[in-house]
């Protein structure tokens, strides 16, 4: 048998010494550790976001959040799926997303601090969720999720585990209107910060975390996104209880939220923008 003859990566000594698991085998490259000669690629690509607001019971909401933690007046629940396409880092492909986040307010050493809660995020490619969780914090997750479709003035979106389709949203009667601050991207963030609450379970012991820790975004060091189209109107989304059975390794996640009390539905907005923010501007927050 021969013998391939090794590949020698022109990009790899473009690399900062940053590492992820399989340390051994060289510097990882993503979205933050890109080659110096294709840094200039970092906020290239194309986001469609569609997303739905509802208002939630606040007795439950709270009920789920980590010590420290409350939700503010009038908790709401942002669902939103993104399609994200041309992304430079990825070398032109692209991936879609699911989004839950709740608005809330933490106690810290400096105060109290409100900002977006990203409860948990369904991606569907596994880079982005790898570089995700270890670098940013962020509670992903895999599922199937299609492009979402668009008929006229109405846009419906699914997501499924093996075919189990445990996710629905639709927005309908969607006119144009002007961008506001406060209109969440495909980041979820909007005016407010993005806190994410990282947990690591310890080996041997997995009912305790070996890394328990609260991770707040700061202001970008670039947005190169330019909102395209931005319309408005109205939506609804569900999650549908899964079993053992349906989803071995998620059917928790998914049942908890299917069994939040949703007490209205108070919008959709979609919003098409060309050029992405930098997401690596995220720092621990001491609690």
């Amino acid at each position: 048998m021969r013998v391939p003859e090794p590949v020698v990566d022109p990009f790899e000594e473009e690399l900062d010494p940053v590492y992820r698991m399989p340390v051994m085998l060289g510097r990882s490259s993503g979205p933050r550790n890109m080659p110096k000669s294709r840094k200039h690629l970092k906020y290239v690509g194309d986001s469609v976001s569609v997303n739905v607001t509802a208002t939630v019971d606040e007795t439950s909401m709270n009920a789920l959040l980590p010590p420290g933690f409350k939700v503010t007046k009038n908790p709401r629940l942002l669902v939103g799926v993104t399609m994200l396409t041309n992304l430079g880092w990825l070398a032109g492909r692209g991936y879609n997303i699911i989004r839950v986040t709740t608005e809330v307010e933490v106690e810290a050493k400096r105060g109290p601090v409100v900002g977006n809660l990203a409860l948990v995020l369904w991606e569907n490619h596994p880079d982005p969720i790898l570089t995700g969780r270890e670098e940013l914090a962020s509670p992903k997750l895999f599922a199937n999720i299609p492009d979402a479709r668009f008929v006229d003035d109405e846009v419906t979106a699914t997501a499924d585990w093996e075919g189990f389709r445990f996710f629905e949203l639709r927005a309908s009667k969607l006119t144009a209107t002007a961008l506001s601050p406060d209109t969440p991207t495909y980041a979820g963030g909007g005016a407010k910060p993005l806190i994410c609450h990282r947990h690591h379970a310890s080996i041997g012991d997995w009912t305790k975390p070996a890394l328990a820790e609260i991770a707040i975004s700061t202001p970008p060091e670039a947005d190169m996104s330019v909102t395209l189209e931005h319309h408005v109107g109205v939506g609804e989304f569900a999650f549908h209880p899964a079993r053992w059975e349906d989803m071995p390794t998620q059917y928790t996640y998914v049942s908890t939220l299917a069994r939040l009390p949703i007490t209205g539905f108070c919008g959709a907005s979609v919003v098409k923008a060309r050029g992405i923010g930098d997401l690596a501007a995220m720092t621990t927050l001491p609690v």
